[in-house]
């Protein structure tokens, strides 16, 4: 039989086309029926599918199996999240210290990190980035706030910890309000900036990940289907919050957090009209915050309304936390 027109080969290459086909739709239009496909990177499909396509080659010679393979090459170059960061060549990164910078004017520089850690002190993992606004997720005590503020600012600064939700805000300037929502796992605060900038704050930290892959059960389908609309619901009762008790959308606003889903994620889409991804807009390198060790996954974000303009942004490694956490350089126009 002609080696070109082995059916295997055919086989191979025709599993890899209707995989390439599925993933661009589904990673586009983002449907919650199908949360359990796209809660996955899009890299991993596409690593699937060119094993497909290369094989088909190598084995077999077949036909479009090269073609195959530059279809798979350019989706991951486009969908995937991570792409933007690894090929942003030029575009400066924040370093530790004070946040460079931008036309003589000096930017706010913004960090959120899910501790998950013990009792130590988060201020030696916080303090060389000389930040103006952290957002702290999973923070086991409330002394340890106090001390990153102590460490930070001295008495020039402020913080707020919630201890029903173990989670803290430390900056730079003097928090005016905060506001008590118990249904979620989130906080409200209205800070007034050293400048006398007013700006809104709002730490989330989302419902947990469903980590079922289970792709062959119904029930890991309908498991991430539900986990997608009740994160979204979430985002869509902090906008309302925000709508309700804040000058919000028309005071520079910022959302940070754990969303606990990748940035991709259609929950996270609400946000899109008000808000900016900083990481996507401007991040550079590996942005994926969760796990340390083997960051799969960009869980924790920082958006920003459209009062902000990003400058930097990336994810930092800690050892102290099983997240990286993401340092964000704002200017406020």
């Amino acid at each position: 039989m002609n080696k070109t027109r082995h059916p295997v080969g055919l086989v191979l290459v025709l599993l890899s086309l209707v995989l390439n086909f599925i993933s661009v739709v589904l990673y586009v239009q983002q449907p919650d029926t199908l949360a359990a496909f796209t809660v996955l990177p899009i890299w991993l499909w596409g690593a699937l599918g060119l094993l497909l396509s290369l094989a088909s080659y190598f084995l077999f010679r077949s036909p479009l199996s090269l073609f195959t393979s530059t279809m798979w090459f350019l989706v991951i170059l486009v969908l995937s999240d991570e792409a933007p960061g690894l090929v942003r060549f030029g575009q400066t990164t924040p370093e530790d210290g004070r946040a460079a910078p931008y036309l003589n004017r000096q930017p706010l520089r913004v960090i959120t990190c899910n501790w998950s850690s013990d009792s130590r002190p988060i201020g030696p993992a916080i303090a060389p980035w000389e930040p103006d606004i952290v957002f702290i997720q999973e923070m086991p005590h409330p002394y340890l706030i106090k001390q990153l503020a102590d460490t930070l600012y001295g008495n020039t600064g402020d913080y707020r910890y919630d201890e029903n939700h173990a989670c803290g805000v430390v900056l730079r300037g003097r928090i005016k309000k905060a506001l008590l929502e118990p249904q979620y796992r989130s906080q409200y605060l209205t800070a007034r900036l050293p400048n006398g900038n007013l700006i809104e704050l709002a730490n989330i930290h989302l419902q947990p990940a469903s980590t079922n892959l289970s792709l062959w059960s119904p029930s890991c389908w309908k498991e991430h289907r539900q986990n997608r609309m009740r994160r979204r619901s979430e985002l869509q009762f902090a906008l309302a919050f925000l709508n309700e008790y804040t000058p919000f959308p028309n005071r520079p606003t910022l959302i940070a957090g754990d969303f606990n889903a990748p940035a991709t994620d259609g929950a996270s889409d609400v946000l899109a009209r008000d808000f900016t991804d900083t990481f996507e807009a401007v991040g550079t390198g590996w942005g994926n915050t969760y796990h340390r060790r083997f960051p799969l996954l960009r869980l924790d974000q920082i958006h920003a309304s459209h009062h902000f303009l990003p400058l930097r942004s990336r994810a930092v490694t800690i050892e102290e936390s099983e997240h990286r956490m993401v340092v964000s350089d704002l200017l406020l126009e």
